[in-house]
């Protein structure tokens, strides 16, 4: 698994977290090449957020190691990590509500000393027109699947490499779904690689490269997503039959 893929992406090596003296995460290795689109499934309690946290150095791990591109980042807390070029949008809305969503982009890409932003602003309002029509509105009003997209089209601005998610279609219809999978599919084609936790496991895995079944704090099932989702027990115990 982690230890025998390539340095050029993000690389867990028996990995262990928690909070205080419950262990949550319990020897997991994983890998994201460059590129890819990854998924973690499995049920509530299961350590997907918490290994998440892990990797964006919320939570320091207490065993194993982290690695991106051949450099360790087990030791680092979250400011420095987003320097390294991971960007999280964490489980649900992280927009600053009382400011415009020209503002909010621009903020989201405060890491950067370029003097561009704001020529990159503009060309991002092309892939993402929505935003453009509300970009003078409070982020406030808009809708949850116009604040998801808000978040994804900042991780273009941070001009980060790799992109954790959490839940990013929690709530929303299934129309919005839709849309929310075909930003990070953009993303992805923009070189971002992504790392994404999801309960709605069956999409999930249909829109994965490969994807990680994660019980108690452990992997039980890694493969491409189509082979996942034709696993006989995968489909019974994950997937509803």
């Amino acid at each position: 698994m982690g230890a025998s893929e390539p340095d050029g992406g993000l690389r867990l090596e028996d990995v262990h977290s928690g909070y205080g003296k419950l262990e949550v995460v319990r020897g997991v290795s994983l890998s994201v090449r460059p590129g890819e689109i990854v998924t973690m499934i499995g049920p509530n309690g299961a350590g997907k957020s918490t290994l998440l946290r892990t990797i964006f150095g919320f939570l320091p791990p207490t065993r194993g190691s982290i690695w991106l591109r051949g450099t360790p980042i087990h030791h680092l807390r979250p400011p420095q990590v987003l320097r390294h070029g991971i960007a999280y949008v964490m489980q649900g809305h992280n927009v600053l509500p009382n400011l415009t969503v020209e503002d909010n982009l621009i903020l989201g890409a405060y890491i950067r000393a370029d003097p561009g932003v704001r020529a990159d602003v503009s060309q991002l309002y092309e892939q993402f027109p929505s935003l453009y029509a509300r970009r003078h509105q409070k982020a406030r009003v808009l809708s949850g699947g116009e604040r998801r997209m808000l978040e994804l089209a900042r991780v273009l601005l941070m001009h980060a490499t790799m992109l954790l998610l959490d839940e990013p279609t929690l709530g929303l219809a299934p129309k919005v779904i839709d849309q929310v999978y075909d930003t990070i599919h953009r993303i992805n084609a923009d070189g971002v690689a992504v790392l994404l936790v999801e309960q709605n496991a069956r999409t999930a895995l249909r829109h994965a490269h490969r994807a990680y079944v994660l019980e108690q704090g452990r992997i039980r099932f890694e493969g491409r997503g189509q082979e996942l989702l034709d696993n006989a027990e995968v489909k019974r115990v994950y997937l509803g039959g």
